[in-house]
């Protein structure tokens, strides 16, 4: 039958997969309260301070902009995380490796983290780091890693076992060799390349004591916009793309990243990192 002449139907419905990343309802719900919460606290405590500046005295004042650079500082936060993911999905981040001291780097990010003029400190968290005996030797921590993108991957780490973990429960930081065996498995979904197996690994992890992640979830806590329990990510504020961008650092530096959970008890991330010795 000729296109012009065929009796009309029903319209048609374009269907929109439940999976599209941009379309996930919970995810946008998420990110449309970190936004909308500092926005607010800027746009009203601006108005106050128009309509009201003489009013107030000078403490009053300060307390107000306090809390609208506060405001400001978070939705910066956020804004820059989304640009973070932008820039490594279009393999715009630049990757300049160097010989770095594993244990020395952790050390100082987490001497930084501390230091109480961090707009983000966690002065009063007890960060434990142990270096095993078999990574006591300085020349075998070494790992070759573009030292500014590690940083980062460290920050996000500690600052999510900081963010979802109670007080005063401290956080465990272990520096030491992975050696695969069959005591000592990889989940089966990573699907790690051999070639990473076969070299000399430096294993970082991060264990916190907090509230813990479904199981289902911990394939995906690392995928943007996936669809993992957000009600327990919302209850302590941000999107955990964080996260998203550990993995994109550890992929840059031809590693594995993956997480274990017990719910209501602790979560470990672990990062595998070729040593400096195969390059």
């Amino acid at each position: 039958m000729d296109e012009m002449h065929k009796p009309p139907g029903k319209p048609a419905i374009t269907q929109i997969s439940h999976d599209t990343d941009f379309l996930n309802a919970e995810w946008l719900a998420s990110l449309s309260h970190e936004l909308r919460n500092p926005l607010a606290t800027i746009k009203g405590y601006t108005t106050l301070l128009m309509r009201h500046h003489g009013q107030l005295s000078s403490e009053e004042q300060y307390e107000l902009l306090q809390s609208i650079a506060s405001g400001s500082e978070q939705l910066s936060y956020v804004i820059n995380m989304l640009q973070e993911i932008a820039e490594f999905e279009a393999n715009l981040v630049p990757f300049r490796p160097h010989p770095i001291d594993a244990s020395m780097l952790v050390h100082d990010v987490v001497m930084e983290m501390q230091r109480d003029d961090q707009p983000r400190a966690i002065a009063d968290r007890a960060i434990q780091i142990t270096v095993s005996e078999l990574a006591n030797e300085p020349e075998k921590r070494l790992i070759l890693a573009d030292q500014g993108l590690l940083r980062r991957l460290l920050f996000h780490l500690i600052e999510n076992a900081h963010k979802f973990s109670p007080d005063p429960s401290p956080i465990q930081i272990t520096i030491t060799y992975f050696l695969p065996a069959p005591s000592n498995p990889l989940p089966e979904h990573l699907h790690a390349d051999k070639e990473v197996l076969q070299q000399p690994l430096l294993e970082l992890r991060i264990q916190d004591s907090g509230i813990g992640i479904p199981e289902e979830d911990l394939e995906r806590i690392f995928e943007r916009f996936q669809r993992v329990n957000l009600t327990l990510i919302r209850e302590v504020n941000g999107l955990g793309l964080g996260l998203t961008l550990c993995k994109y650092i550890v992929a840059l530096h031809h590693g594995l990243i993956w997480a274990e959970s017990t719910l209501g008890a602790n979560s470990t991330f672990h990062v595998l990192l070729p040593r400096h010795s195969q390059y």
